[in-house]
């Protein structure tokens, strides 16, 4: 732990001064690179994004009930203009081209954000602000509430679901958290570091995914502009300082020099927390099912992925405390409690053999008890 709490400093020390700008985004992608490939930061990581991961989680859930009620008050729109005593007296569009639209919002053909639900809005609004100038609105204020002060008015504001403003709220807290939150530090620097190393080819996969490559390519055209900037004269340079700073609009270096140094002053302090808590030997439990030690070169026991032994030591690396042998055996799918306790002894004697370290000793057992990581050890789960 020592060793990488002295390697991350250097890391840092290496580009946070730095008098070019390309220097110094080059150096943060470097440091976002050497953070990829120590699985030591792995739960430090893990923390922070879990906080994200409860911000959309309760995003989604207002965003769906959103739509559902949208999709009521759509039918309802509907409904209305089919009536006979629906007036259409000098429209601003044709009612039919406002449906239309409506149908080209949800479709995607027009996108205002990233929500489905703020499509419907948009276009149940036009739809609204057609009936109400064509002598229509009565009607709707039958089934729908103006918001206070609007009703007089010839369009009024008309409140269509509670759960769209709740989730509006929500994603406007979201946006701005990630200004203050680690995890939107993490996030921009990931931007920087995705940039530097996989640069144009990364477009592409962006496309693939379906999202907008647009802002990534303004990071792009920037860190090429920062390159460049230091293939001027020098005398050409300071001539075109004040120029070329006011063309960077996303990468402003003060910025993400504060992203840099919260993320470092709380990576030291998770690392030499947990130096603290009794300097624990480290393991490592990649996706694929190598459970190894460093160098993985020469300490590496290598599971099938799919195998049940992977299972087995993946559920008690994820568990605290003595886990019985039928609970082991109903989690991993294995066939029979003597199934669990083989795997296990064959596992036990593979550790020993192939981490040089007392398999018997990390997988401990106690009769009526089961089965449990040793406390000494801590086993970190990696994606590589």
């Amino acid at each position: 732990m020592k060793n990488v709490i002295e390697l991350l400093t250097k890391q840092y020390d290496s580009f946070i001064d730095q008098q070019r700008d390309w220097n110094f985004f080059c150096g943060l992608a470097d440091y976002v690179n050497f953070i990829n490939n120590n699985p030591e930061f792995n739960p430090p990581i893990k923390k922070f994004q879990e906080q994200k991961a409860r911000e959309l989680d309760a995003i989604h859930k207002a965003e769906d009930e959103a739509v559902e009620e949208l999709q009521e008050v759509k039918k309802k729109i509907l409904a209305l203009t089919k009536l006979e005593a629906v007036e259409m007296t000098a429209p601003t569009i044709p009612l039919e081209e406002a449906i239309a639209q409506l149908k080209d919002y949800e479709e995607g053909r027009k996108k205002p954000d990233w929500y489905k639900s703020t499509s419907l809005e948009y276009g149940l609004r036009d739809i609204i602000e057609v009936l109400c100038k064509s002598g229509n609105k009565s009607l709707l204020d039958e089934f729908l509430e103006p918001m206070e002060g609007s009703a007089d008015q010839i369009v009024p504001w008309y409140y269509l679901s509670e759960k769209f403003k709740i989730r509006e709220n929500l994603s406007r807290r979201f946006r701005n958290k990630k200004e203050t939150e680690l995890w939107g530090a993490y996030e921009q620097v990931k931007g920087v570091y995705t940039g530097v190393y996989k640069g144009d080819d990364y477009v592409k996969t962006i496309e693939e995914r379906g999202d907008d490559p647009s802002d990534y390519q303004k990071i792009l055209d920037e860190l090429d502009e920062m390159k460049n900037d230091g293939d001027m004269p020098l005398f050409a340079r300071r001539n075109e300082r004040s120029e070329f700073r006011a063309s960077i609009k996303e990468l402003k270096r003060e910025n993400y020099k504060l992203y840099a140094s919260r993320l470092h002053n709380y990576f030291l302090q998770e690392l030499s927390q947990e130096k603290e808590r009794g300097g624990k030997a480290i393991l490592y439990l990649s996706e694929d099912g190598d459970l190894y030690r460093k160098p993985k070169t020469k300490y590496c026991y290598e599971m099938e992925k799919e195998s049940n032994r992977h299972r087995i030591v993946r559920y008690l690396a994820q568990k605290t405390g003595y886990q019985k042998t039928a609970e082991i055996m109903a989690a991993t799918d294995s066939t029979s409690i003597k199934a669990v306790s083989g795997a296990i002894g064959r596992i036990r004697s593979l550790i020993t053999h192939s981490l040089e370290i007392d398999g018997q000793d990390l997988i401990e057992s106690k009769k009526g008890s089961g089965y449990r990581i040793n406390p000494k050890y801590k086993i970190i789960e990696t994606d590589d």
